[in-house]
Formats: structure tokens, sequence, C-alpha cells
């Protein structure tokens, strides 16, 4: 296995930007909701404090703290979650930093958030109060500035290249006006800078990101764990399963006014929390990435999950998977890899430091290092 490239999916919300300080205070980050968590049950596990402390990456020194340590346990580089609102870049400063100290020793590729910052965490309709709107240029052509911004990082030297193209993740596909012309554009774009071809993962995270022409993308990504809560085991079904695990599943997939209607309700509601078990879900991500080869339709490229609990976020309206173990952490990721052998070059991992989604390699006070030995121990096996 020692050919597969291991990429973490790496979240930039731990500094202070603007937007965070003028909807939520001054100084908020994620630290903020993360060191808040309390227990919501017992032998509830929270708050999950990170055992190097509290890091601020607005600072250089951090960010490559951060790269040295992913490289030792065998990491090739990071997915940095990337904000562009027509010109608006929340949370870019980990990037800039990047993009601005050519020393930095780093590898890394961008992954293009493409969703709404809302107030989701206060209430179910808070999904809908939106704080800053996803919005897209009238015209393709009014892409130029975003695709700009693209090519200052695609011909860093640093920046991850599948057989030499740069590769660019959409977080949501399906919500791209004119999608298909829009992925010709960039290609385009490109292509008459050098001749320079990029490779275009989908993120596949719910049955209801269904695309149209998955043909355009060089790769599919399995969004786990979110694919194994909310879509069937068949993931790339045209039609909408009626087989899914709980209401949240079926609420999800409704159209967006009768969802309005539906969280509204619900918040009326007394709040509980979701409890998966951790072996079903493993199981499951496990179970969509076979039948998604078995399938043959697209490259799939395969994600990790080291665990997940956003109660530091959602409190008692959190998803909480319970049973993890580094383990069984371990078990499940071998047998990933085993899967993936001869059939992708890339295996993704969800995520480097997800901490208000209890979902992170990262060193914490309860395990320390063990899960990055875990990983290090099943690429060296």
């Amino acid at each position: 296995m020692s050919n597969k490239q291991i990429f973490a999916m790496h979240l930039p919300q731990y500094h202070e930007c603007k937007f965070n300080n003028k909807w939520w205070g001054k100084g908020f980050t994620e630290w903020t909701n993360v060191y808040e968590a309390q227990p919501m049950f017992i032998g509830h596990k929270q708050p999950k404090i990170p055992l190097l402390g509290r890091y601020d990456l607005g600072l250089k020194k951090e960010i490559e703290s951060q790269f040295k340590l992913a490289s030792k346990y065998k990491i090739d580089g990071f997915i940095y979650y990337s904000y562009w609102y027509e010109g608006k870049r929340p949370l870019g400063a980990p990037l800039d930093i990047i993009s601005n100290n050519k020393d930095l020793i780093v590898k890394y590729a961008l992954c293009w958030a493409n969703h709404p910052w809302t107030r989701s965490w206060t209430n179910r309709s808070g999904a809908f109060d939106v704080l800053i709107e996803q919005t897209y240029p009238k015209s393709v052509s009014g892409y130029n500035d975003y695709f700009l911004y693209l090519k200052k990082h695609f011909f860093d030297d640093r920046y991850i290249k599948i057989d030499g193209k740069p590769y660019y993740m959409i977080y949501s596909p399906s919500t791209i006006p004119k999608l298909e012309e829009f992925i010709f554009k960039l290609r385009e774009y490109f292509k008459n800078i050098n001749n320079t071809e990029i490779y275009i993962v989908a993120s596949y995270t719910t049955t209801n990101s269904t695309i149209h022409n998955l043909d355009i993308f060089d790769s599919i990504s399995l969004n786990q764990p979110a694919l194994s809560f909310w879509s069937p085991e068949n993931v790339f079904e045209t039609k909408i399963s009626l087989k899914l695990d709980s209401l949240n599943s079926l609420i999800r997939n409704l159209p967006l006014r009768l969802r309005r209607v539906l969280y509204a309700i619900r918040d009326k509601l007394p709040n509980r929390i979701t409890i998966w078990d951790y072996d079903s879900v493993w199981s499951k991500a496990i179970n969509q990435y076979e039948i998604s080869l078995l399938q043959k339709k697209h490259n799939i490229i395969p994600m990790a999950f080291v665990d997940f609990d956003n109660t530091a976020r959602y409190k008692d309206r959190a998803i909480i998977i319970k049973g993890f173990s580094v383990e069984k952490f371990e078990m499940y990721l071998k047998k990933l890899f085993l899967l993936a052998k001869d059939r992708s070059d890339i295996v993704l991992i969800n995520a480097w430091n997800e901490w208000g989604e209890g979902m992170y390699l990262e060193p914490d006070q309860e395990n320390e290092y063990a899960v990055l030995d875990s990983l290090s121990n099943v690429i060296d096996k």
C-alpha cells in the first residue's frame, strides 16, 4: 500500500475572522464551542480536549507544526475547506499564509465548501437563517475572479497533483447553477494556461445531492460518515430510497418548503440526541464503497472517518456515534485500505481537526497519539 496517497480533510475554523466576530462575538472560533461542550448522558465523553491545546491557524508556526505532525504519521497532505462567496473568503487566513510563505514545507489542496453559513447551531429552523448566502455569478464568465484565485494555488509547487493535475474538490456540486458549463469553463480556463488539466472530484454527501452527469468529474468521493447516516446502501440509486434509517434521513430529502415547515414544528417539540452505532456506521460505509466498486460506473475515492459527535455544536440535538475505540478504527481502516487496493490511489480521512464534530486525527487528552499511531500502523502494513 506504499503507493497510496493519504489526504486528511482540514477545517480552517481555528482563527479569528471578521465574519465570526460579527455573528457570534469577538474572538469566536471553533474552540469556543469545543471547550464549552457538556456530556448529554452518563458515560458521554465531552468536552473533547486537544492534547496540544488550542492553536491559532492565523499563525504561520501553527500551520507548520500541523504539517510536520501529519507527515510524521504518513499523511501525505491536507485537503483544506475553502470558502468563496463571489469574492468574500471567510476563514481564508491559513491558505493565505501558505500561499505567501513559500518556505513552508506543506502539501495541500482545496475543497470548495460551497454552502451557505447559517444559524443551524441555534435550532433546526436556524438552517434557513442565512448569515452569508452561497451565491454564484449570473454568467459563467463571472467566475474569472474565482479561477484567478484557484490559479494562485494550482500552480504552487506544493499543491497536490494527481498524475500532474491539480486536485480540486467540490463539496456540493449539485447546487452550482449550470454545473456542466461551470466544469467545462474551469477546465477550459486552465487548458489555456500551459495546457494544464485539472483533477476534479465531486464530494457525494447525501442522496439528495444526486448529480445528473457524474461523468464530468474525474472521481467521486464518498463523504463519510454523512453517506452512512442519510443514504441507502446503493448511493447512486436514481430514486430516493424509502429504506432510510431515520426520520431525520427522510426529512433531509424533502423539498425545501416542506422542510421549513417540519423544522419549525420540531423546534416546538423537546430536543433529543440521535445515536448511531460505530460498528454499524462503518459497516455501512464499507458496503457503500463495495457496491459502488461493483457497479463500475465511476472512479471512486473512499473516505474513512475517525469518530463523530457534534455535541459541541448542537448540544441536545447532537448526532453521536457510540462505540468508538482506537482498535476498531484501525480494524475498519485496514478493511477500507484492502478494498481500495489496486482500485484507488487515494484514501481520504475525515478529518484532521473537526473538533466540533468529534472527528479528528489530532491527539486528544484521552487517547493522546493512539489514533495517529493506528493510522501509521495500517499504512506501514
